[in-house]
């Protein structure tokens, strides 16, 4: 149970990380380098959300 709480918190600070390097990345196009488009790290954002839902779901029928 400790275990699937932590997950969640490390899940949700990826996903706020990852968005937070799109929004940086859209401001400042010029800072994309290796053709890594912000939409990939929005994307990134939205499974770790995603996994952190799965897993509070999960949670509640422990």
């Amino acid at each position: 149970m400790a275990l699937a709480i932590f997950l969640i918190i490390v899940w949700l600070l990826l996903a706020f990380l990852f968005l937070a390097q799109a929004r940086r990345l859209e401001a400042d196009p010029s800072k994309i380098v290796d053709g890594q488009p912000p939409a990939r790290w929005r994307l990134l954002g939205a499974v770790m959300i995603g996994l952190a839902i799965i897993n509070g779901v999960a949670l509640l029928f422990l």
